[in-house]
């Protein structure tokens, strides 16, 4: 039997000021696109989540105090939440990638220019914080990589650090950057699974950061000064910040359509005996 989708769910304050839904709990560990709409602008915010039923309960707990640094959804539902609901997009099977989902409903409401959407979508995380970016009080960055492995060599303990800039260089040392809050060498495995780098392919780790923030805005500026300095080795189809992983630009056909390792063996690290024959 089909899944019905529940209705619009209006958004209200119960008699203790707190604000409140009537989710239906059938929508537990649902996966897919919801919305939250303005009644009076149609304006929406979109998101995607593998569990619809908590996912609404986390945007009520973050719009009843949301600070400096929420998203624009968590704003506007605190100053006029009776003017926003609920509704569900699409609820899809688990296993399904949503990111590229995420980015077509995205586009198809307008919701970056006309509406509460922050970026283009297809990011992980959590949906409610906007993190801010400082690029003028970075310390020093690193003009060479801390350190650089290959396919195939063993790992040593920095790899273990979380919180870093990691770069992909090919053989003709073109590099693609990207950030993880993973451990390195954890964030490495999946690329190694899914894009199946050959050998000769380096690993660099490029920084090592304290905060979110930090960790995106050393990204933006590493990726800006090696455009800037080798604007034909980098990779990078935009200026960098996001929390999805790198994307790829200018990537050979016969890259782009090798068949993609599942996502739970993607997650397995390095020391699996999958990923070490792939050394």
């Amino acid at each position: 039997m089909p899944f019905r989708i529940p209705r619009t769910k209006p958004i209200s304050i119960n008699s203790h000021g707190k604000l409140e839904a009537p989710i239906s709990k059938s929508l537990k560990g649902k996966s897919g696109i919801y919305l939250i709409r303005n009644k009076e602008t149609k304006q929406v915010y979109v998101g995607k989540t593998s569990d619809i039923y908590r996912r609404f309960f986390e945007h009520l707990r973050y719009a009843q105090s949301p600070d400096t640094e929420s998203l624009l959804i968590s704003q506007a539902v605190h100053t006029n939440p009776t003017n926003f609901e609920f509704k569900v997009f699409k609820i899809y099977k688990k296993g399904i990638s949503l990111s590229p989902i995420e980015k077509k409903v995205i586009q198809l409401f307008d919701s970056v220019h006309n509406g509460y959407n922050c970026n283009g979508g297809g990011g992980g995380g959590s949906p409610h914080k906007r993190v801010r970016i400082d690029l003028e009080n970075l310390p020093s960055l690193p003009t060479t990589p801390i350190r650089r492995y290959f396919v195939g060599q063993p790992l040593t303990p920095t790899a273990d650090t979380r919180n870093v800039i990691y770069a992909l260089r090919d053989p003709q040392g073109r590099a693609l950057y990207g950030n993880t809050s993973q451990a390195a060498k954890k964030r490495f495995s999946q690329h190694i699974l899914r894009k199946h780098l050959p050998k000769g392919t380096a690993l660099e780790i490029w920084a090592m950061c304290k905060s979110p923030s930090q960790l995106r805005a050393t990204e933006i500026k590493i990726i800006a000064e090696n455009t800037l300095s080798h604007p034909d080795l980098v990779l990078n189809k935009n200026k960098g910040g996001g929390g999805s992983g790198p994307s790829r630009q200018g990537a050979s056909a016969s890259e782009s359509e090798a068949p993609v390792v599942g996502q739970k063996r993607a997650a397995r690290s390095l020391d699996s005996p999958i990923a070490r024959r792939l050394f």
